[in-house]
């Protein structure tokens, strides 16, 4: 006996959302403020998350607490139909057909958003692992496939590759030139004043070595005497 449910025409008239793809169908803003707009907040139920310590953590663990934080703010507004249910059990001491599936579809449909986003922070954190600068891509519904299409996947990453190599030669390229700057090139014909002796002075340089020593004329006619 087959144990699997096999969703027939009035079921999948009932719950339209079933055919969609759970991993990958986001709800768009409005649409998600219309789901949670339908049933009421619940005054003693606590919707947002506790915040992190004020402690020094590193970007990414802030990022991770960012992303943990907004799943649980989204899994916490899914219990606002589910309120509204009892609430209505207990009041009318019964629960229409009608009730019953705009509960059933309400809360599809915020199930489906919430698991999109998982999926959507998958694919944004596998951007970031890879050194890919920019936005990742948007969810598509692509059907049961690795979250992005491989081909656009490498496309992005040889782009980043590429973006990166070009940075590392410019930046060596420009330390290059500023070295070079700084020293004379082959061609370049030396600076008129490179020889000139300090002090102004530019005639021919005197041997005082080779020159006879001063005879005092004097001196040597006294001694003749």
């Amino acid at each position: 006996m087959d144990a699997d449910f096999h969703p027939y025409p009035a079921f999948t008239q009932a719950l339209p959302g079933v055919e969609k793809d759970f991993f990958r169908t986001p709800l768009p803003e409005v649409e998600h403020r219309r789901f949670l707009a339908i049933c009421p907040r619940n005054v003693d139920r606590e919707y947002t998350p506790p915040h992190l310590n004020h402690v020094d953590v590193n970007p990414t663990a802030k990022r991770f607490d960012n992303q943990l934080s907004d799943i649980q703010f989204r899994l916490s507004g899914i219990t606002r139909p589910i309120d509204q249910l009892v609430h209505a059990v207990i009041r009318d001491d019964h629960v229409s057909k009608h009730d019953t599936l705009e509960f059933a579809n309400v809360v599809h449909e915020l199930l489906l958003d919430t698991a999109s986003h998982i999926t959507q922070l998958h694919i944004d954190n596998m951007f970031k692992a890879a050194g890919i600068q920019g936005q990742a891509p948007r969810l598509q519904d692509t059907g049961s496939h690795p979250l992005l299409d491989p081909r656009e996947f490498v496309d992005h990453v040889k782009l980043a590759n590429a973006v990166q190599k070009t940075g590392r030669h410019f930046t060596r390229h420009k330390k290059g030139k500023a070295h070079s700057s700084r020293t004379n090139r082959p061609d370049e014909e030396p600076s008129p004043d490179r020889n000139k002796p300090k002090g102004g002075y530019n005639g021919p340089k005197k041997d005082f070595r080779s020159s006879p020593p001063h005879r005092d004329n004097n001196k040597s006619n006294a001694t003749s005497q």
